[in-house]
């Protein structure tokens, strides 16, 4: 019950503080537009509205691209994971927002869920920087969770693998094994407290897969009041 110990003294981001933030970067810069641009469309938290635009930035920086100033270099690629209730949050709504504008700006970007950690080689080995969108996160924790469930330790082990973005030989049956040059992996999903409270456990969150997580804990505080955007605005 980690999550559950966590999210009691986890401040929840309020819409006021994000809006600050977000007055702070250039006019002009795709984070502080996709926000506001998504922001005339959904009444999603600003919260989760700057996570996916976090998401996108991330999985179409150029795959050689280094961020230094940390005590090691930094890939890029981030997985991001925005937390609230069911339904009332709109989580779905941010991610397809986000969805649509990477889909029609570049869908070879764009990963399909995989199924097993050879699915998830095969897939990087085809496409080396992709985003895997779960708009419900939950189907991948149930699928993975439990002792014993060795195919989802597999997977979830595969992600972890591939979150620092060095090279990788992924071994082929009856085939010479194929080196994946440095992959960008990027995750976008959405999630219910209580379904992290059910499906994962204290290592997932200290040294697993969670813990790679950017989370973006939010309630919904307003309405969309405005029509939306004409095809021309969106362009």
């Amino acid at each position: 019950r980690l999550w559950s110990h966590w999210s009691r003294e986890l401040a929840m981001i309020a819409e006021a503080e994000v809006l600050e933030v977000l007055g702070l970067l250039p006019p002009h810069c795709f984070l502080r537009r996709f926000a506001m641009y998504s922001a005339w469309q959904v009444s999603s938290p600003l919260g989760y509205l700057v996570g996916c635009g976090f998401a996108l930035l991330s999985v179409t920086t150029n795959r050689d691209y280094i961020v230094t100033g940390f005590t090691a270099p930094t890939k890029p690629n981030l997985w991001v994971l925005l937390v609230g209730r069911s339904g009332h949050s709109q989580k779905t709504l941010a991610i397809e927002v986000a969805t649509k504008i990477l889909t029609t700006a570049c869908p070879s970007l764009v990963g399909g869920a995989p199924v097993s950690a050879e699915a998830l080689a095969r897939s990087l080995s085809q496409r080396p920087s992709q985003i895997i969108f779960y708009p419900e996160y939950e189907q991948f924790l149930a699928s993975t969770c439990g002792i014993g469930n060795v195919r989802g330790a597999s997977l979830k082990g595969a992600f972890t693998e591939y979150f620092d973005g060095f090279d990788k030989e992924i071994p082929y049956s009856q085939k010479e094994p194929v080196i994946l040059h440095q992959p960008r992996l990027s995750i976008l999903a959405a999630c219910t407290p209580s379904h992290l409270e059910d499906y994962t456990v204290g290592i997932d969150w200290t040294g697993g897969k969670q813990s790679r997580n950017l989370v973006w804990y939010c309630e919904r505080e307003r309405s969309v009041d405005r029509p939306t955007p004409s095809p021309d605005e969106e362009k």
